[in-house]
């Protein structure tokens, strides 16, 4: 981009009533010798220069910023100082009476930011310093703006082009319009598709919370249980269900399938109706897919389970099952009646290649992350 083609830009922005932070620069070096950096050379709007002169002792005037300026003194140091005065100046070097810190048209112009700041140590002091910044940034005026555009019934009147690029402007923002709207309408997807994906990943509450959520979308109706109780106690029709979820770095074990008896023998005894008890297990959660080749329900837990009618599930089933469900290829009554029949391990799902594709994430343009993968669930849009 040309600084012609940067100043036209700066000139829309500020002229749409937007602001802007800069931050006062140090004089340029050339050639070892220290020239006066003009602010010109990058906001055309201002003819003032800078002359180098360090330090972070200064005085801070009454000005819509003094508020700020005192609360974040400590992230704010000067390198060099405007050598003609502005009219609105919130901070100057005492001895010298040199302003190093003005604001004027949208533009607020502040010494630099100590690049402490910036570390990961001070992550929350950085997001304070820049809510505050925001904050203060609403004092200044921007009816002043770079370029005049003259009294309001100016605008019944037009010369050159300007109608045809005014309709070109409204027709441009409608497309806009639709588009940021279509684009919301895809991030809230797949946000939701994001979410169901930490059935895999997931423990404690937070799998908890995904597993209620898929189960609800199915259509179970979900039943109040005792507070500190940590068991899922589920209905549809006449058919009662409770649940027991875990997220575990390993294999589940017979001690998990002897909490959902718990769970079960409990329900038994308050509602004198048997439920049918299903344990379902995130096993190995800290590893990808392809890493997890152990069993999720070893040998030695599943003549207990199956001697006491429990059905077995990894969440990577239950989230095969929500495909099928959102794709169509099954009903919650066909659900219902496979989980009712299984006594031990549940015989569906099996295989995650059938409904999760794992690509390279050198493919993947929304990958973030060095990983080697990434998962894509095969469901059709919400």
């Amino acid at each position: 981009m040309s600084a012609n083609e940067h100043f036209d830009e700066l000139k829309i922005y500020l002229n749409h009533g937007k602001k802007l932070v800069i931050i006062i620069p140090a004089p340029k070096k050339i050639n070892q010798l220290v020239k006066n950096t003009s602010i010109e050379d990058f906001c055309p709007f201002f003819s003032y220069k800078t002359v180098k002169y360090t330090g972070r002792n200064y005085d801070i005037l009454e000005s819509p910023f003094k508020d700020f300026f005192l609360r974040q003194k400590k992230y704010l140091s000067y390198k060099s100082y405007v050598d003609t005065k502005p009219q609105n100046v919130i901070a100057k070097v005492k001895e010298i009476d040199k302003c190093i810190s003005f604001y004027e048209r949208g533009i607020l112009f502040i010494p630099e930011i100590d690049q402490s700041i910036n570390r990961g140590l001070l992550k929350v002091e950085r997001n304070t310093f820049l809510y505050d910044l925001e904050k203060c940034m609403s004092v200044i005026e921007t009816d002043d703006v770079i370029i005049k555009t003259g009294p309001v019934w100016l605008n019944n009147y037009h010369v050159f082009n300007e109608r045809d690029l005014i309709n070109d402007r409204i027709k441009l923002t409608e497309e806009i319009a639709k588009i940021e709207a279509n684009v919301r309408n895809i991030d809230n997807k797949l946000l939701s598709i994001k979410e169901f994906k930490t059935l895999l990943s997931s423990g404690g509450k937070d799998l908890e919370l995904i597993v209620r959520s898929c189960l609800e979308e199915i259509g179970f109706e979900i039943l109040e249980t005792k507070e500190g109780r940590d068991d899922l106690r589920l209905k549809y029709l006449e058919q009662y269900f409770v649940i027991e979820i875990k997220g575990l770095t390993k294999s589940a074990a017979e001690k998990n399938a002897a909490q959902l008896e718990k769970w079960s023998s409990e329900f038994h005894l308050e509602m004198d109706f048997k439920p049918k008890a299903i344990l379902i297990v995130n096993a190995f959660k800290d590893k990808p897919l392809q890493d997890r080749t152990e069993d999720v329900f070893p040998n030695q837990m599943l003549k207990f389970s199956s001697n006491r009618e429990h059905c077995l599930m990894s969440t990577t089933q239950l989230l095969g099952a929500m495909v099928a469900f959102r794709n169509n290829e099954t009903s919650i009554d066909e659900l219902v009646n496979s989980l009712t029949e299984t006594n031990g391990v549940y015989p569906h799902y099996l295989d995650w290649n059938k409904f999760i594709n794992i690509e390279s994430a050198m493919s993947n343009p929304q990958s973030s992350t060095s990983q080697t993968s990434a998962t894509t669930v095969f469901a059709q849009p919400l």
